[in-house]
């Protein structure tokens, strides 16, 4: 369970959880009678075909709707009408643990939606999943790119049993270049309800974030030799 706990600087407090993960799989479980996850409850714009991500792997024969968007609604109902700019004292509790941290609303959210969206069942943020079991929320630079090639080089193990293989820099950087277009693309959704440009903001420092890392691998990795 990761919850997170944001007191706002005009005192109002706002809590999100992050449901338990199951063991094997790391998604997220959903209540079947939580009217949360109804089709019928989800809006307009979390449709699948809503300004659809160009990258996107998905069928609308077979998924209605987007994951990511989905297991966010909620989230962006909340803050809305929150200015990005808003200070905000963010307490995280992961397990045992608890971090935290003074920053923006649009900070904030960043570390929110990026736990979220990994779990939602999106194909292609889906591969950060791994990364939500031991989820590092205020993560600089130097240690995201590091998680990520040691999660790309798990992967690869569990999937060829432990065999010897082969990994190359230019596809972790392929990788961030796709996570960055399901984050360019994925702001065209939420611009069609949003008031406020907390949630834009968030989505824009995700997506330079990613783009930033995609750059910068080799570098990153030459540095620690």
């Amino acid at each position: 369970m990761v919850s997170y706990e944001l007191l706002l600087s005009s005192g109002r407090k706002i809590e999100i959880d992050i449901d338990e993960l199951a063991p094997t799989t790391l998604e997220t479980l959903a209540d079947p009678e939580n009217q949360t996850f109804k089709k019928d409850h989800l809006p307009a714009w979390s449709r699948l075909e809503f300004n659809k991500c160009s990258n996107c792997t998905l069928k609308s024969s077979q998924n209605s709707h987007c994951p990511a968007a989905v297991s966010l609604k909620d989230i962006i109902g909340q803050f809305s009408q929150i200015p990005s700019t808003e200070t905000t004292r963010m307490r995280v509790k992961i397990a045992a643990k608890v971090i935290e941290k003074s920053v923006d609303i649009q900070t904030a959210l960043r570390v929110v939606f990026g736990l979220k969206m990994s779990l939602s069942g999106c194909p292609i943020l889906g591969q950060f999943k791994m990364l939500g079991k031991l989820h590092l929320p205020f993560a600089d630079m130097e240690e995201t790119v590091l998680r990520t090639i040691s999660m790309m080089v798990i992967n690869r193990l569990r999937e060829q049993r432990g065999e010897s293989i082969e990994f190359k820099l230019s596809e972790l950087e392929a990788f961030y270049r796709d996570v960055g277009t399901v984050n360019k693309d994925f702001l065209k959704r939420i611009r069609a309800v949003v008031e406020e440009d907390s949630n834009l903001n968030a989505l824009v420092i995700l997506n330079s974030f990613s783009q930033y890392a995609g750059f910068c691998v080799r570098d990153l990795v030459d540095k620690i030799k």
